[in-house]
């Protein structure tokens, strides 16, 4: 989480990429964003994200882990209403809109992501999910995800809750909610 909130406020770019350092997709996160633009005359959403969750992702997952996942995105769901099915996955933003979010960012670690995609969607957005398939290597070897992290991960969609419950400063004006 410190790389990935020094990088969104160093990037000066149009958009920012954060992706996990393994690169456990491959290039299928770019993929589906270049397929986005190429569907949408060369423009991207305010925020596209590479989606274990959706329907064409090709993820393998044990009965734990599968269950875990399930959990947890109920949980978030319930907790913090939302709609994504995965803001743990890789991000592509607008620029402007994560160098606006980065100051209100406090979660650390796995839940980074979750509170960055949780304002977007409190500032009116709708993140775009895209197919992955998770890499053969990466399938391979055991989560690094302990019992202690899901915990932590649980209590801090309650924090999230409790720190944004006033709806956030961030009035997002990009080209997708002007209409």
């Amino acid at each position: 989480d410190i790389a990935w909130r020094a990088g969104a406020e160093a990037g000066r770019g149009a958009h920012v990429l954060l992706t996990a350092d393994d690169r456990p997709f491959g290039s299928d996160d770019l993929d589906g964003a270049e397929k986005f633009a190429d569907d949408h005359d060369g423009r991207l959403p305010e925020v596209l994200i590479g989606s274990k969750a959706h329907p064409d992702s090709q993820v393998r997952r044990g009965a734990l882990r599968g269950t875990l996942t399930w959990g947890f995105a109920a949980l978030r769901r319930v907790v913090l209403g939302m709609r994504t099915g995965d803001p743990q996955g890789t991000v592509l933003m607008d620029g402007d809109l994560i160098r606006g979010l980065v100051p209100d960012l406090v979660e650390p670690g796995f839940l980074f992501t979750t509170e960055l995609v949780y304002l977007a969607e409190r500032a009116g957005l709708v993140p775009v999910e895209v197919p992955v398939r998770l890499s053969a290597d990466h399938d391979s070897h055991e989560t690094r995800i302990s019992r202690a992290d899901v915990l932590a991960m649980g209590v801090g969609l309650f924090r999230l809750r409790a720190r944004h419950r006033d709806g956030g400063r961030l009035a997002w004006s990009g080209s997708a909610s002007r209409g």
